[in-house]
């Protein structure tokens, strides 16, 4: 008597009944008879295999099934602000959602990713959505992930932000003299002072170029935000003095 052997391939909802799906399949070589079963929509519990000999005997075979239907999920990503400058706080959002019509809330937890690299620990899902934020992104693009681990009802889904943009902290400088009424004497030296600030809590680094109407004089280097540069040969009249400031790997130029 050949007696077969049941393989099924499972898709849908939990097994709370029995149910018949009428599959003929004849056994190979081994004496093994293989078919998938498409479960439909309600509760099965219950698949019975009957195998029937060339003589006509039979005999059956039953397998109880535990199948567990996972609903589909999408994930999205948001980030605020869309772009940001280096040192500044950026909020990552991961919003996990079922399938249209499902009232089911996702849990289970987020797993951001920061070029490929994990970033932090795993997030828990709370109403469908998890957050990380930093301060620490670099100046550049980088691809911002999210990856959804799914739980007992909903399938893992990803989500990718790919062109994330960090620029530059943007710097404002001051320039100040010795002289408060900005004026001097022929042969007074003067100091000028340009101070760099910048809305991160990295102090700007580097050097700043004075020129004096136009004439540029040696770079000053940049300490704690501040460059000074001091002109002892000012002559009589009027004059323009400038400070520029290049910018470095973090902040920009002023």
């Amino acid at each position: 008597m050949a007696i077969g052997t049941l393989s099924a391939s499972c898709s849908t909802a939990r097994a709370t009944r029995s149910a018949s799906f009428g599959n003929e399949v004849t056994t190979n070589a081994s004496g093994l008879a293989e078919f998938d079963v498409a479960i439909p929509n309600g509760p099965i519990t219950q698949i019975t295999a009957t195998a029937t000999d060339p003589a006509g005997n039979t005999s059956e075979l039953s397998r109880a099934v535990d199948v567990t239907y996972r609903l589909a999920t999408t994930t999205t990503l948001a980030a605020s602000p869309a772009a940001s400058t280096f040192g500044q706080n950026v909020l990552f959002t991961a919003t996990v959602l079922p399938p249209a019509g499902s009232s089911t809330s996702p849990s289970g937890t987020v797993r951001f990713r920061v070029d490929g690299t994990a970033f932090g620990e795993d997030v828990s899902v709370v109403s469908g959505q998890a957050s990380m934020s930093t301060t620490a992104l670099s100046i550049g693009t980088h691809q911002i992930e999210a990856e959804y681990s799914g739980d007992l009802n909903h399938q893992p889904s990803e989500a990718t932000t790919p062109s994330y943009v960090v620029s530059p902290a943007p710097t404002t400088m001051t320039l100040t003299s010795s002289t408060p009424t900005l004026m001097s004497v022929f042969g007074q030296p003067v100091q000028f002072t340009a101070t760099v600030s910048a809305s991160v809590l990295h102090p700007p680094t580097g050097e700043v170029v004075f020129s004096v109407d136009g004439v540029p004089r040696p770079a000053a280097p940049l300490q704690q935000g501040v460059a000074i540069f001091q002109e002892s040969s000012l002559a009589v009249g009027t004059h323009v003095i400038r400070a520029v400031y290049a910018g470095n790997w973090a902040h920009g130029a002023s």
